[in-house]
């Protein structure tokens, strides 16, 4: 015979870590949007402000006679990194679509070109379909864009922003960059997550502990009117005993009831 009680603690228990679950997803899904929320409204502001100082038609015409040595790139790469170090942003940069989904950089304001780690040289390739569709997307309908958490390899996870570059004629001749580097938010997630699976678990081992206790309590009561059925059934009742009549519920009736058959 398969026995209520288990049954009904392991149902209540599935049912409690279930719960806690999809909870700990949700938190988890919440984090990481709130994460991709704030740093794409931090990168909005970035890109349009960087706009400004990008000179579309000055920057279609660099592109066609590049020259790192130019005034114009030197005074473009300084404007870029005065704007990246006010905002504290990790990358800010422009490129240029070179051949199919091999784009380069062009004028890099991360930081000085001495930091050979962070900065990327004019001409630096960069296979875009690692990068996902935003920057693209940014290029072809010349609207602001924003992407999700990327994790970009040695990078590391990064929500980035990318406006369009566009000369007065209305062409679309490259985009701007901007990187926020969000590993401290994907630490939090983690800590989060392990936090709540840890707080479910205990839970779920404190709910079927307290299931446990308080169903000892009905199926010790129901599991004596049923053996006192049995022996009344079988010939074998001592008739002048009685069930307890603790409680006031419903097995409290049920055993006055059983008490009345015995007693006639």
């Amino acid at each position: 015979m398969h026995s209520l009680k288990t049954r009904f603690i392991a149902l209540f228990g599935l049912f409690v870590l279930l719960s806690c679950s999809v909870i700990a997803v949700i938190s988890a899904l919440s984090i990481s949007k709130t994460g991709e929320l704030l740093s794409s409204q931090q990168g909005i502001p970035v890109v349009q402000k960087a706009a400004e100082l990008v000179d579309g038609d000055a920057f279609e015409r660099f592109l066609q006679n590049p020259n790192d040595k130019s005034g114009y790139y030197e005074m473009t790469r300084l404007d870029l990194l005065d704007v990246k170090e006010t905002v504290n942003c990790e990358y800010l940069y422009t490129m240029a679509p070179l051949r199919g989904d091999t784009w380069q950089y062009i004028i890099d304001g991360s930081c000085d070109p001495g930091d050979t780690e962070n900065f990327s040289p004019r001409g630096s390739l960069q296979d875009m379909s690692e990068l996902g569709a935003e920057p693209l997307r940014a290029f072809r309908e010349g609207v602001v864009t924003s992407s999700g958490l990327v994790n970009q390899g040695d990078w590391g996870w990064q929500v980035s922003t990318y406006a369009p570059i566009i000369t007065s004629k209305g062409t679309v001749v490259g985009i701007i960059g901007c990187d926020f580097n969000t590993d401290a938010t994907i630490s939090m997630l983690r800590s989060q997550t392990l936090k709540i699976t840890a707080v479910s678990l205990l839970f779920v081992v404190c709910g079927m502990v307290l299931v446990g206790a308080f169903t000892s309590s009905i199926f010790g009561t129901m599991n004596k009117i049923s053996s006192a059925m049995d022996a009344i059934s079988e010939g074998t009742a001592d008739l002048t005993s009685r069930i307890p009549e603790t409680g006031n519920n419903e097995l409290t009736v049920l055993a006055k009831s059983c008490n009345t058959v015995i007693g006639s």
